[in-house]
């Protein structure tokens, strides 16, 4: 009976090991796969909000060229203006 005890927990720890090999292989798949879906979008989201920042960087810039342009335009009128009351 001894050996027949002994037997049937040396399966159980030979079973035993299998599993947790199975449970630490499917773990570290899972951790793998969990960590390229992040990486992935993490990627995705950074690169959004880079267009994101270019656009609104476009846009002040687009704004800062009106604003120069009409304080040019301005800036050339009172020199006119200043200009036509000289005497000749």
């Amino acid at each position: 009976m001894g050996d027949t005890a002994a037997h049937a927990a040396s399966e159980v720890a030979d079973v035993t090991k299998d599993e947790v090999g199975k449970v630490a292989a499917e773990t570290k798949k899972q951790t793998k796969d969990l960590l390229t879906d992040a990486r992935s979008q993490l990627t995705e989201q950074a690169s959004e909000q880079q267009a994101r920042v270019a656009e609104g960087l476009r846009s002040i810039s687009d704004e800062l060229t009106q604003m120069a342009s009409r304080v040019s335009s301005v800036t050339t009128s009172i020199w006119r203006f200043g200009n036509d009351d000289r005497p000749a």
